[in-house]
């Protein structure tokens, strides 16, 4: 026969998952509404567009958490042992993987699918460090003269 939760519990189980829902959901949800933003300004032939490494980053932590928490919950539901917890611990290792290896793969291939709507990267605007993003324009004219407006400011 199963024990009763205490309130306490209860409260703690409850604030968890309202946590791990919010995150998940901001970890989702803006990264989503960015690639919808870059789609809109793909598809109205804009004439500069920034592709942002931390996005990237925020997403895959946002699927890599939610599928481990997911995992984690219902693989502790099924059963608790060793086995489990190696099973846990060996998930644990491949999303974490995936979720930091994968932005650098996303950027490397970002050059050809851009290229293929007709974007070329403007290497002299990128931004490198925690905060990297690469920056697309339509055409060398365009590259030059945000380059020209960098050096001004």
């Amino acid at each position: 026969m199963r024990k009763k939760d205490s309130p306490q519990s209860l409260w703690k189980k409850v604030s968890t998952y309202f946590v791990i829902i919010n995150l998940a959901g901001m970890f989702l949800l803006y990264p989503i509404y960015y690639v919808i933003h870059i789609i809109a300004l793909m598809a109205t032939d804009s004439p500069v567009v920034e592709l942002s490494f931390i996005v990237m980053l925020l997403f895959n932590l946002g699927v890599g958490g939610t599928v481990y928490f997911i995992f984690d919950r219902l693989l502790k539901n099924i059963a608790n042992g060793l086995k489990i917890e190696n099973l846990l611990y060996k998930l644990n290792l491949i999303m974490l993987n995936v979720t930091v290896f994968s932005p650098f793969v996303l950027i490397f291939f970002s050059d050809a699918f851009m290229s293929n709507y007709h974007y070329m990267n403007c290497k002299e605007m990128a931004v490198t460090g925690k905060l990297s993003k690469n920056i697309y324009t339509r055409n060398q004219e365009i590259c030059e003269l945000l380059i020209k407006e960098k050096e001004t400011q």
